[in-house]
């Protein structure tokens, strides 16, 4: 436990040299160092990139996370544009994948955070692609896509305590050069259609 708590220490001490503590000071005034530095270790999925997402990436960004993926094999549409709270893509982006039409915005808001993107069909995903992140956040899928995701979040979790050679390339995953000892991935379901008529 010890040895443990001083890997962490150090850990933590060589995140916060590379944190950039002028660009968080409030925030790390408002929650702590220690918070603020979990937060750039931190690794998100955000499954669609409509009005929603974008409203969810951009605080996240503009929040520290470490590491965001927008995933979502959508083409920008027309419609898109005209829905309103997509502030992410222009005109210009129609026919490009949404996700990736995403990506300069989100990058030009907070040069310090990795945002990338994945085109793959969020509903066709793996427990090992989910693995690798802390927190899934689904937009723009039905309640059974939901459920779904629900059930392969809950199998990558299982990843995590399978065996220690598992745990060991599950944390090898983390470019942000901080390897947790044990990552347990969630769900946040946002925006899901089918749940209070949405």
């Amino acid at each position: 436990v010890r040895r443990r708590a001083r890997t962490r220490t150090a850990t933590m001490a060589v995140a916060q040299t590379a944190l950039d503590t002028k660009r968080y000071d409030r925030q790390i005034r408002l929650w702590g160092m220690e918070t603020q530095l979990r937060m750039s270790t931190t690794r998100v999925l955000i499954c669609g990139a409509g009005g929603l997402a974008a409203e969810v990436a951009k605080n996240l960004v503009l929040a520290g996370v470490g590491h965001v993926t927008l995933q979502d094999h959508a083409r920008v549409t027309a419609d898109d544009l005209s829905r309103g709270g997509q502030f992410l893509l222009g005109d210009a982006e129609v026919g490009a994948s949404r996700a990736e039409a995403s990506l300069p915005f989100l990058r030009g808001l907070n040069p310090t955070v990795t945002v990338d993107a994945c085109t793959d069909d969020a509903r066709a995903a793996t427990a090992e692609h989910l693995a690798q992140f802390d927190l899934v956040i689904a937009t723009e899928l039905h309640f059974d896509d939901v459920l779904k995701l629900g059930a392969l979040v809950r199998a990558a979790r299982e990843l995590h305590t399978e065996t220690p050679a598992k745990r060991a390339r599950v944390a090898a995953a983390d470019e942000g050069g901080h390897v947790p000892a044990r990552r347990r991935v969630h769900l946040f379901a946002a925006g899901a259609v089918g749940l209070y008529g949405g």
